[in-house]
This record gives C-alpha cells, structure tokens and sequence, in this order.
C-alpha cells in the first residue's frame, strides 16, 4: 500500500502540495510584512493537474522500464499447497547460462 502511495499517488499530488505550501509559506509572509496574502482560490489549477498528469505519467514509464523481472523465467501461477493454504504464484529465474 506505501508502494502504491510513492510511486503513484505522490507524483500526482506533488504540485498540489507544493503549491499549498507555498501559499502557507506567502501567507505567513504576508502577515508579517502586512500585505495582502495570495488567495489560493485563484490557484493555477490547470497547470498543476497537468503537471500531476505528467509527473504521474513519467512514474509509470519508469516503473515500467525498472521494475519487474528480468527475461527468460517461467511464471507459475498460483496454487492450493499440501496445508491448503494458497501458495502466490511467482516467477522462478532461469538458471544462469555460461555464455560459451
């Protein structure tokens, strides 16, 4: 679930979280200083779902690109054990080859 948390729900919400954040950050400024504050309602909210999208998009083309198992194993599928408890299927790595 944390997996699934960093790798696709975080690059999505990022520029959400930054640009809040820097609101916060402007607003506390801006009381300081006393100034108006920048209304987070009129927020660039196309650009950061755009940037989520992308940032989302990127994460699944490098999860695609490193993930995963390497060629040539043999995949079995899930199964029934002795116990009867289920046994996850997974895959078992080909034996290396020497190459000559």
């Amino acid at each position: 679930m944390i997996r699934i948390l960093i790798e696709y729900l975080l690059p999505l919400f990022a520029p959400f979280i930054v640009y809040f954040g820097w609101v916060w950050f402007a607003a506390r400024r801006a009381a300081e200083q006393g100034t108006s504050a920048p209304d987070w309602r009129q927020g660039p909210w196309y650009w950061l779902a755009a940037t989520g999208l992308v940032l989302f998009a990127g994460a699944l083309v490098v999860t695609a690109l490193v993930g995963g198992e390497p060629p040539g194993g043999v995949y079995r599928p899930p199964v029934v054990g002795k116990d009867g408890r289920v046994i996850p299927g997974h895959i078992e790595r080909a034996p290396p080859t020497l190459g000559y």
